[in-house]
């Protein structure tokens, strides 16, 4: 989602306030004339009531729902994959690697996920992933010297 918001019209006789999540921060476009302050949060939610979060497109939600059904019920086929990645925008700690200490764009995206997993069956797991290749190097065919 994309949005501009222009608050230099009455910019000399009011304060305008924006917020967002972390990971989620606006561009600013540079300033030409008078001044801008920054103010910078960390909210920390210390009740056991839920955390707010951002609202769900109900489309995105739907067809992700439809998606991951339809993934199951063909898992019997071998082309389908056992597994799905989705890579994080952050790198964390094994610390850190838990449903509270995600941040940003990563916190709401297992929020989505999480509810969606449920809904449907599967199993939503956070864990650090390493590749390793195994193998000889090859330059092409091999000349004869």
């Amino acid at each position: 989602m994309s949005a501009t918001i222009d608050q230099s019209r009455d910019s000399l006789s009011n304060t305008h306030a924006i917020a967002w999540y972390t990971g989620l921060a606006p561009q600013f476009k540079p300033i030409t004339s008078g001044h801008r302050l920054v103010l910078h949060y960390h909210l920390i939610h210390t009740t056991n009531s839920p955390c707010p979060t951002l609202s769900i497109p109900s489309k995105a939600i739907r067809r992700l729902n439809e998606a991951l059904t339809s993934w199951k019920t063909s898992v019997r086929h071998q082309d389908a994959p056992r597994k799905i990645l989705y890579l994080l925008d952050h790198k964390y700690s094994t610390a850190n690697l838990t449903e509270d200490g995600l941040a940003g764009r990563d916190a709401y995206i297992l929020s989505v996920l999480k509810g969606v997993a449920q809904q449907t069956g599967f199993k939503l797991l956070l864990a650090h992933v390493e590749l390793f290749a195994l193998g000889e190097a090859s330059c092409g065919p091999r000349q004869k010297w």
